[in-house]
């Protein structure tokens, strides 16, 4: 939203770098809170 010339293909290259990055420095922290995209039976709760 910060940068409205980029067209579409380039905001979608640099959305899935910072993505990347953010995800190998474990921002999101899953870790901590399982797979939030997880069905309840998958994260073992029932």
């Amino acid at each position: 939203m910060d940068f409205p010339q980029l067209n579409p293909a380039d905001r979608a290259t640099v959305t899935a770098a910072v993505r990347s990055v953010l995800e190998d420095e474990d921002f999101f922290g899953t870790e901590f809170v399982g797979n939030p995209f997880a069905d309840s039976d998958e994260a073992g709760e029932a």
